[in-house]
């Protein structure tokens, strides 16, 4: 089959062509072919994602979430830890330490995961240096924010780089009950172990679950005045708790453990039955995350610290440990732990490996959640994953 073409060709003779249909239907089946082969390779790409750790969480997220490794090396950027992860065909690029400046990083960076802390005013205005930076990077087209936020859930300031598009912030990830939390933009993110602290991560068959354990319940912590922490020491002093509990109430607050505290406080948690967390500057703390790591039950203080956290919320406090269903111990008041001791000690060996068991599967499934959430998010945001 053939159809005229007629081509106008200026200052020249009408030019007069036969053209076959048959063979430009050929070619235009060939190129839609090929465009659909390209797109189909452009959205099975690999996809890639650069985290720089910029705090301390961010080893929880990397190590104790993600499950990735961390090399230390040093390079022409200094002091570097770096790792990479694939999962769901997105690649995750690990970068921390004190060589990940702004100098060395982001100039060819499209798609980043910032991970900052945001829990005191210096803190802050670290973490602004880094978001400020953002609208240099020539490349970037999405941005996550992973933050550990104020203690007592103050955290407004971050909005504005939400809401101003060149910073191209499309999520948060907020630690503590705060109610700007929409699950949308705004996630809860949990505070995890004190990796600053040097705290490990542990995996399930590190844990001796069928060994009696020395303590039925132990604290380790610092007292702070007219803290509920004072009542509960007049409740182990009255009740004599010293004698089947560990016990360590400090007057003082130590930013960094000794090689010798940490690993005393790593073995009585592997001791304990019940480790006591009562609520600090917020509800949430480290020891609830490291007891989970070692099998000893977390007795919760069931109360919401002072401050802008949610109190309206029906799981608040902790209500993304408490919408997950953690095995924990909840009350109200300290006043309730000889009842609570009482119960405790009742229990069979049966019981209590059964337990400790629970908790250890739970504390796991509840990373694979956040761990797989967390991916989709980033997939379904930065990608347009379905």
């Amino acid at each position: 089959m053939y159809l005229i073409r007629i081509t106008f060709l200026r200052n020249q003779e009408t030019k007069i062509q036969t053209v076959d249909v048959e063979r430009l239907q050929r070619i235009h089946e060939i190129r839609r072919n090929r465009k659909q082969s390209m797109q189909y390779d452009l959205d099975t790409a690999e996809k890639k994602v650069e985290i720089w750790g910029k705090a301390a969480i961010g080893e929880y997220l990397w190590s104790h979430i993600f499950n990735g490794s961390i090399a230390s090396k040093v390079d022409n950027r200094g002091a570097v830890s770096v790792g990479s992860y694939t999962i769901n065909n997105i690649k995750f690029k690990y970068l921390s330490g004190p060589g990940i400046i702004q100098q060395n990083v982001g100039k060819d960076s499209q798609n980043l995961i910032l991970v900052l802390n945001g829990r005191s005013s210096n803190k802050i205005e670290f973490a602004k240096t880094w978001l400020e930076y953002l609208p240099s990077l020539p490349k970037l087209r999405n941005v996550a924010i992973v933050m550990l936020g104020d203690e007592r859930c103050d955290n407004r300031w971050i909005l504005k780089y939400i809401h101003e598009n060149r910073y191209k912030v499309r999520m948060v990830h907020l630690v503590y009950d705060d109610t700007t939390v929409d699950q949308q933009t705004i996630y809860q993110w949990p505070l995890g172990v004190a990796t600053y602290r040097g705290f490990p991560k542990f995996n399930l068959l590190q844990v001796d679950i069928t060994s009696l354990r020395r303590y039925t319940c132990n604290f380790l912590g610092t007292v702070y005045n007219n803290s509920t922490r004072q009542k509960l020491q007049e409740i182990f002093l009255r009740n004599s708790l010293d004698g089947i509990c560990y016990s360590n109430f400090r007057q003082r607050w130590l930013p960094q453990e000794t090689k010798s505290s940490s690993l005393l406080y790593q073995k009585i948690l592997r001791e304990s039955d019940l480790t006591l967390c009562p609520i600090g500057f917020n509800s949430e703390t480290y020891r609830i995350y490291e007891a989970c790591s070692l099998g000893s039950i977390p007795v919760i203080e069931d109360v919401t610290a002072p401050g802008n956290c949610d109190k309206k919320f029906n799981l608040s406090p902790l209500r993304l440990l408490k919408g997950l269903k953690a095995p924990f111990i909840f009350l109200k008041d300290w006043s309730e732990l000889p009842t609570v001791i009482k119960i405790e000690n009742a229990l069979s060996s049966a019981e209590k490996i059964e337990r400790r068991k629970h908790l250890l599967v739970w504390y796991h499934d509840f990373k694979v959640y956040l761990r797989n959430h967390y991916v989709k998010t980033i997939g379904e945001t930065f990608f347009g994953f379905p």
